[in-house]
């Protein structure tokens, strides 16, 4: 029976929900609550997380609060959360390479990303020879791994040892944060095109706006101006790193 206006409901057991903004600083200063989750932190204002985890000081003890989000940018707009995520023990996915003989876990990078030989052209790329030719390489045993579900299913079985794994020492105890981009669970010859296409643009008109996203929303992790490595092709490709710049991009 609560206004639809007020953001809260109110249940039988006496527990309450509170839907607040986090744009809104009285929002955030208002309640003290065990648990709180925070969604799309990328697009809160700078202070509003750490502010969001000052409302469970009354409780620390038994407190909670989980926040998800893509990255936004290194400094700037969603700074303040991939600057957070520093702080935990930064679990990476980690998937195993399907080979019998090799079985390495290993996360997903875009670096292993392996375009198909002949797909760069004279006049541009085949995109359709992209997407259905692209592959991963393992880290370790350089096997090529088909773009399918099904090898994504592998990799990514728990029963096989996938799973997140610890980077680093979190700077203060629980604080836990995870990562995964899309690489686990979408068409590497997908992501592939969007890549390109989002390269052609920025080269075309300059605007840079494509590639922040793929970086940010596929790649999960945090832009900034210098940060152009993830669309080199030379890096993703069958191409020798020495090959002159024109023959590669």
């Amino acid at each position: 029976d609560d206004n639809d206006k007020s953001g809260t409901l109110r249940f039988s057991d006496g527990s309450l929900i509170h839907n607040r903004s986090a744009s809104t600083e009285k929002h955030l200063q208002s309640l003290h609550v065990r648990y709180v989750f925070g969604s799309e932190i990328w697009q809160w204002p700078n202070g509003a997380l750490a502010m969001s985890m000052s409302r469970m000081k009354a409780a620390a003890f038994a407190s909670k609060a989980i926040y998800e989000s893509q990255p936004g940018d290194v400094e700037g707009q969603g700074a303040e959360f991939w600057k957070f995520y520093l702080m935990t023990d930064q679990r990476e996915w980690m998937f195993v390479c399907p080979n019998p003989e090799c079985l390495h876990r290993q996360p997903f990078l875009w670096d292993y990303i392996r375009f198909p030989e002949g797909a760069k052209m004279v006049e541009g790329w085949d995109l359709e020879a992209v997407q259905n030719g692209t592959t991963y390489e393992c880290s370790k045993c350089r096997v090529r791994m088909e773009d399918n579900d099904e090898v994504r299913t592998m990799c990514n079985e728990v029963e096989r040892g996938a799973g997140f794994v610890s980077t680093a020492k979190a700077e203060k105890a629980g604080y836990v944060g995870l990562h995964v981009n899309a690489l686990a669970s979408t068409s590497w010859g997908s992501l592939a095109v969007d890549m390109i296409k989002a390269k052609e643009v920025a080269e075309m008109v300059g605007d840079q706006t494509p590639r922040i996203l793929f970086k940010q929303q596929f790649l999960a992790m945090p832009w900034s101006d210098d940060t152009g490595s993830m669309v080199v092709s030379t890096e993703s490709s069958d191409y020798a790193m020495d090959d002159p710049w024109e023959a590669v991009c």
